[in-house]
């Protein structure tokens, strides 16, 4: 890779298969390949989704940064949201929470978006677990969401780029590698590895990771199939 002259090469094409550049093709090993599609293995038994999102769900409590979404889930957090701009944004978060388990999904989500704290807002890393956890309930037959799956999507884009990717991406059932780790070991049921998949995945932003989580629980813990 390193004796190639990139700028001398006129034609650079990505392949399913690997690189060409000019007239040199680099093979690249398929089974390398990061696949970010989240996939339930057929052996997860469905009823013990509840027992998994709750182990996650404590875990997160655990190690979660203090100005988190996870706050939604656990009012204990609310004391952190300590200015003015904090105290607001916190009750917009609660209100839009509450308008979506009255069974107005869509307008909560509305009111979730593009709010919060980083560069993609927490608001949004909230909704992309929100979407996940449609896709792992539609794999697990429980739901039907493939509707709602387009109908949130929509709701939840705005003009902030790296927002809008990563909803697409959560729109496509598509994870980075540690959100998939830790969606792997909720349905593994193991303590001490969900606990692991949690630690890595507040590890992602300063508090993105676990926004995602927070709404990842939510919607797997929550959702009715009767929400729009």
């Amino acid at each position: 890779m390193r004796n190639l002259i990139w700028l001398n090469s006129e034609v650079i094409r990505i392949a399913a298969d690997g690189l060409e550049v000019g007239d040199i093709r680099l093979r690249l090993d398929v089974s390398l390949r990061y696949d970010s599609r989240v996939e339930i293995p057929e052996t997860v038994r469905k009823d013990r989704l509840q027992t998994g999102v709750s182990c996650f769900n404590a875990c997160l409590r655990k190690c979660t940064p203090e100005k988190s979404m996870l706050f939604l889930l656990d009012e204990t957090r609310m004391p952190f949201f300590e200015s003015d701009f904090e105290s607001v944004l916190a009750d917009c978060f609660r209100t839009s929470i509450k308008v979506i388990k009255m069974g107005l999904l869509l307008d909560g989500v509305k009111g979730i978006k593009g709010h919060g704290f980083g560069f993609t807002p927490s608001g949004d890393d909230f909704v992309a677990g929100l979407l996940i956890a449609f896709h792992i309930l539609q794999k697990l037959n429980l739901y039907h969401y493939k509707e709602t799956i387009e109908e949130v999507y929509a709701a939840a884009l705005s003009e902030n780029r790296l927002a809008a990717a990563m909803l697409c991406y959560a729109y496509q059932g598509r994870v980075n590698e540690k959100a998939k780790q830790a969606i792997q070991a909720i349905f593994s049921t193991d303590e001490n590895r969900i606990m692991a998949g949690a630690q890595n995945l507040i590890s992602i932003g300063a508090t993105s990771g676990a926004d995602f989580g927070a709404g990842l629980v939510f919607g797997l813990s929550h959702i009715k199939s009767n929400e729009r």
